[in-house]
């Protein structure tokens, strides 16, 4: 029997920009995509996501602070993988989307660089495990099927 997996992911708004980072070396390498990671044994789904931006940005942020923003089913039977995407509404301080000043890049091997969007406007190439994520935000809805 296969497990279905779970993906935590933060959804950066500021001014109307969506912060995005450009995957490299990795499933989707090339298209851009919400910071976060997968979620690990015993491990809380705002917890992972905290971990994520230490990791992926050197960024330390109180869970707390994360707002419960969609659930998204990954349904993939061509890869056969199925996943559960968990998105936070996440307040990042200090970096500014309108000077285009963006958190550090730690993980080069993974991600190339962030960079800030319109939400109005993402990229054509997005990391297709999270367009439907956008999707559902966009729909103002938590959960769309």
């Amino acid at each position: 029997m296969k497990n279905v997996q779970i993906g935590c992911e933060a959804y950066i708004l500021e001014n109307n920009m969506i912060l995005l980072g450009k995957r490299a070396n990795v499933y989707g390498a090339g298209t851009w995509a919400l910071v976060g990671g997968h979620l690990e044994f015993m491990e809380r789904a705002d917890e992972c996501l905290a971990r994520e931006l230490q990791e992926e940005m050197g960024i330390t942020l109180d869970p707390s602070t994360f707002s419960l923003l969609a659930l998204t089913d990954d349904l993939q039977p061509e890869n056969d993988i199925h996943y559960i995407h968990i998105t936070y509404r996440v307040p990042l301080v200090g970096f500014d989307s309108e000077k285009q000043i963006v958190p550090p890049v730690c993980e080069p091997d993974f991600c190339e660089e962030w960079r800030w969007f319109p939400v109005k406007q993402p990229p054509k190439n997005i990391f297709s495990p999270h367009e439907k994520i956008l999707k559902t935000i966009a729909a103002n809805r938590i959960y769309l099927s």
